[in-house]
């Protein structure tokens, strides 16, 4: 019961994202990315030497296997991001929650979890929603693509997440935010960050309550 309210908590701080960014005028939607993903990272800095004692041990066991989670979650959270940018919110939100549909595939592609009736009924509900929701509309296409194309990572993003936390603890958490970061980085050189600090609480934000507590969360979740 325990972890799947951690899970919910996750849920809900994921849900305060399209209305964080939206509040964040004039930066880059992939800069964005790059300072909520920082802002998580020094969160998870401080708390997980204290829940993980081998976190240390655990980045030098495995660095290539944490940079490729690192890399599908620099995806994952640039898409999602963006996606805010050019439609609206429930439409990121719903086209993305085709994650569900991936994370089973994947669950069964990386640790052969087995497929249930229940969850195969659940896959066809979610396609017919998305047919029925028609991501092709052409207003808010652009957005639409990218919610589908953070779902498909995000599914991913979940079934790897949970196949290295059989050997790698709370640690996971640390080491994808901090690769992701540095996928992310040349982003705001290239880009530029303008005037920041008006919404520095709405990255602040961002950071701590989107990425770093709610990859936590999910973490112990999982």
């Amino acid at each position: 019961m325990k972890f799947h309210l951690l899970l919910f908590a996750t849920a809900v701080c994921y849900a305060f994202i399209g209305v964080f960014v939206k509040m964040i005028d004039g930066m880059h939607p992939l800069v964005i990315a790059f300072f909520r993903i920082v802002v998580g990272l020094l969160l998870l800095i401080i708390i997980v030497p204290f829940l993980d004692k081998n976190c240390i041990a655990n980045l030098k066991s495995d660095p290539w296997r944490f940079a490729l989670l690192g890399l599908i979650a620099a995806v994952n959270f640039a898409t999602f991001t963006t996606a805010f940018i050019y439609a609206p919110i429930t439409n990121v939100i719903l086209f993305s929650s085709s994650y569900a549909i991936w994370a089973v595939i994947f669950a069964w592609v990386f640790m052969r979890e087995e497929v249930t009736k229940q969850e195969l009924v659940a896959i066809g509900a979610c396609m017919m929603g998305i047919v029925f929701l028609n991501p092709l509309q052409q207003a808010s296409f652009i957005g639409n693509m990218l919610a589908l194309a953070c779902g498909l990572f995000y599914g991913i993003h979940l079934a790897y997440f949970r196949k290295e936390l059989k050997t790698h603890s709370l640690s996971t958490a640390l080491w994808t935010l901090l690769f992701s970061s540095v996928f992310l980085l040349p982003a705001p050189f290239i880009l530029g960050v303008g005037d920041f600090m008006p919404d520095l609480k709405w990255l602040i934000l961002l950071g701590v309550l989107c990425t770093g507590m709610a990859q936590l969360m999910l973490n112990i979740g999982l």
